[in-house]
């Protein structure tokens, strides 16, 4: 099995007024290196880092981590730009990928592994996406027959189109984590105050 993380960190982060939120800190770190050391701490054969916007600035903190970075110079164009970025990056060879929203620090890394594990028992043939509450969260791990569709998505809502298909697990996981993204200060405030 060879599965590679995917995470997508090239927004321009537009409703954080003072500075890029995935370089704001928690606990001493940044939100963006948070979720790269989770994502590192379970068996992913690759990961791979899609920046965009502030590219610069991010990549600085990504150079000592054992990943492959990419830049999306099309990160305008939404969230879909990124997620064909990564994809194409990936190994030949890999069984599925697993598509990390690089602003959700809340993910944990048993999190990641419950995904991985449901994947692996579904012989790396169905979509994987945590749920909490009926609501479905991130990761998403998706099979190899799916990335010629994700290379094909357009837009900013990710790939819920191919999420709505039949061929999906759903795993309740009792973490706010799995569904909250930090996009804004009240987020932050919000995450700071319900952390799990």
């Amino acid at each position: 099995m060879k599965i590679s993380g995917v995470i997508l960190a090239a927004g321009s982060s537009s409703r954080m007024p003072n500075q890029n939120k995935l370089l704001t800190k928690i606990n001493g770190k940044t939100i963006l290196e948070s979720v790269l050391d989770t994502a590192l701490m379970v068996d992913l054969s690759q990961v791979i880092v899609v920046l965009g916007s502030n590219a610069e600035q991010l990549s600085e903190l990504v150079i000592d981590y054992p990943v492959t970075l990419v830049i999306n110079d099309e990160w305008e164009k939404g969230m879909s730009s990124s997620i064909k970025t990564g994809v194409e990056k990936l190994e030949d060879d890999i069984n599925g990928a697993m598509i990390i929203l690089g602003d959700m620090p809340g993910v944990r890394a048993n999190d990641l592994q419950l995904l991985l594990n449901k994947f692996v028992e579904h012989e790396y043939q169905k979509i994987v996406y945590p749920a909490r509450n009926n609501q479905q969260g991130h990761p998403v791990i998706f099979p190899k027959k799916y990335f010629k569709e994700l290379v094909l998505l357009t837009g900013d809502r990710g790939a819920k189109s191919i999420l709505n298909e039949k061929n999906t697990i759903g795993i309740d996981i009792n973490s706010q984590g799995i569904i909250m993204d930090i996009d804004t200060e009240s987020d932050l405030k919000t995450f700071l105050s319900q952390k799990t």
